[in-house]
């Protein structure tokens, strides 16, 4: 068993308790069953909280070193789909997001540019010690590169799980369903790309995001769809005028149809929020930006918000003058 990870189905475990009321775990292996003292600790406790709110034990999964997780799960109810909806918007920089409402209101942030910035020192430091591990043989640069990708796995999976309770917090706010693309099969296509294209799709993990927002999602009663994610970056959210003449320099977007201008992660987060309430028939306005926090926005980003025009791929979605 050692060096293996072995899963305990429901049939292959148990919980039991000593006479003195002691919790005790019992694995059925090959020929006989193995017990094992619960500590009552911190875990414990969350794990029996996990349960008076419904939720099911549904395997244990011994590791490599030997410890022991648990696998629960809960039948969670589907979660209405709201009027106004957040669209998601991820890069190798940054996550943008924008929201459209009822009422015209437009909301516009970013997540993730300290992740993009402490992934570039991660691959830096990371390239050095192979580099090092490679040309001398004595050398301790082995151990620290593993080390080191432990760190950057448990850095990127902790901060993921952040921007998710940040992105679906701000949904629950603005009263918002949360659509993101329906993007599949992206390892697959690497092999077509650069060396630097891909360490910078690799900076933020569109999969484990979208498994983490989904997750969080569902847990606060907020729902998440996926749209199709065809030209959302080139597409004009006030026209719909669509080509690559739309870019203007790496994050710059201006309509060569209607001049409109923004940054080209919110135009995209827009497109994204817009294509989601077409699709699900739900009449929303956006108007202009109201930035939140600390976000980056470009002072080219204001210059096209003072005019009202009607979106031409759908005439019921208006975008109003603030």
């Amino acid at each position: 068993m050692e060096g293996c990870v072995v899963r305990f189905d429901a049939r292959l475990f148990s919980f039991k308790e000593t006479k003195r009321g002691n919790p005790v775990l019992t694995l059925r292996a090959a020929t006989k069953r193995i017990a094992l003292l619960v500590s009552r600790d911190g875990a414990y406790q969350r794990l029996q909280a996990h349960f008076s709110q419904g939720w099911k034990l549904t395997s244990i999964i011994m590791k490599r070193n030997m410890r022991l997780l648990v696998a629960i799960s809960r039948d969670m109810p589907v979660p209405p789909v709201r009027c106004n909806w957040l669209g998601v918007d991820v890069n190798s920089s940054r996550i943008a997001t924008s929201a459209v409402s009822l009422n015209g209101a437009l909301k516009q942030n970013y997540y993730g540019k300290e992740v993009s910035s402490k992934q570039f020192l991660f691959e830096r430091r990371r390239a050095a010690l192979q580099q090092l591990r490679d040309t001398s043989s004595r050398s301790k640069a082995g151990l620290k590169l593993k080390r080191l990708g432990m760190r950057q796995r448990n850095y990127v999976r902790t901060s993921i799980w952040n921007i998710a309770n940040q992105i679906v917090h701000q949904a629950q706010v603005l009263e918002a369903s949360v659509a993101i693309e329906k993007l599949r099969h992206l390892r697959k296509r690497r092999g077509e790309w650069s060396a630097g294209s891909r360490r910078k799709v690799n900076r933020i993990p569109y999969g484990f995001l979208r498994h983490a927002l989904k997750h969080v999602a569902q847990r606060h009663g907020v729902a998440l769809v996926e749209v199709d994610p065809r030209y959302t970056s080139q597409a004009c959210p006030y026209c719909g005028h669509t080509g690559r003449a739309n870019w203007v320099g790496y994050a710059y977007f201006k309509c060569r149809a209607c001049g409109y201008d923004a940054n080209r992660d919110r135009a995209a987060s827009l497109n994204i929020a817009l294509r989601a309430a077409q699709t699900s028939s739900t009449h929303v306005s956006s108007a202009g930006q109201i930035p939140e926090g600390s976000a980056s926005v470009c002072r080219r980003v204001w210059q096209g918000e003072g005019f009202e025009k009607t979106a031409s791929n759908n005439p019921e979605l208006q975008v109003h003058k603030l």
